[in-house]
């Protein structure tokens, strides 16, 4: 019986640490709803590279990282695996944009295409995303996604973002709950993971109606990033973000923007 239990035990182990367990963040049978579209942005980029496994390559040693894992399944029954082509771009680690921000066309830095397997599973790590300035305020960090399931019956390609809960810079999302992840400390403080499950209908999801996001934005970006990684929701963290919003060159904060002894993200 001892040999079992450590037998399971080293399983779920090795298993956690591959990313692979999708129970960990599993959510309960009634949240299973479509994955709200959201827009594209003007930072969209065709083509980018099919590599399986980094987002952003170009990053130093000192960076937050994000481990990222899910499934795209079907909304209708929330089981049934969807498989498909999966297109994810974000900001770099101080809130810039790859061909945008640099002028390069041939860096496809921070830009993906991934290939979920057959039961539609899928996973990659990546540079948190940095925030930038739009109009005098920070977007929250964010990933953008463009989702094309390989059957034509779920429609034909789900654009949207995904957001982290207890960003300070992140609004009340409401009935956005579908694109805001619960994050947790991966291997050490500077490493966090989250999973995102996606929910597609027969038909498709429709597209963004236009006008603001989910979280009053435009979408657009700043030529310069804030400090970047998980922001810790404290009256600390709020004055921070008042004192960053008057300054168009924010400063790198010097302690991390959390308190390192909380294994669960900001705020919980």
């Amino acid at each position: 019986m001892l040999r079992l239990f450590v037998a399971a035990a080293l399983l779920t182990l090795l298993s956690s640490t591959n990313g692979q367990v999708l129970q960990k963040f599993a959510k309960p049978a009634s949240f299973c709803m479509p994955t709200e579209p959201q827009m594209e942005g003007p930072y969209y980029v065709p083509n980018s590279p099919m590599i399986n496994g980094t987002l952003c390559q170009h990053t130093g040693p000192s960076v937050f990282r994000l481990y990222m894992s899910g499934q795209v399944v079907s909304a209708e029954d929330c089981t049934t695996p969807v498989p498909a082509v999966i297109e994810a771009w974000q900001a770099n680690e101080v809130g810039n944009y790859s061909q945008f921000n640099f002028g390069d066309r041939t860096n496809f830095d921070c830009r993906r295409t991934i290939n979920t397997d057959q039961q539609g599973r899928y996973d990659f790590h990546t540079t948190f995303p940095g925030r930038y300035l739009i109009d005098g305020s920070y977007r929250p960090a964010h990933v953008h996604f463009k989702i094309t399931p390989l059957d034509s019956q779920y429609g034909s390609t789900l654009t949207t973002q995904v957001y982290f809960e207890h960003d300070v810079y992140l609004g009340s999302f409401g009935q956005y709950s579908t694109v805001v992840l619960p994050l947790i400390n991966r291997n050490d403080f500077q490493s966090f993971e989250t999973q995102w499950f996606v929910y597609i209908k027969r038909g498709g999801n429709g597209e963004w109606e236009g006008g603001m996001d989910a979280f009053g934005n435009n979408g657009g970006g700043g030529q310069q990033g804030c400090p970047t990684g998980p922001v810790q929701q404290t009256n600390q963290g709020q004055q921070n973000v008042q004192q960053q919003q008057t300054q168009r060159l924010p400063q790198p904060q010097t302690q991390p923007p959390y308190q390192q002894q909380q294994f669960r993200f900001a705020g919980k």
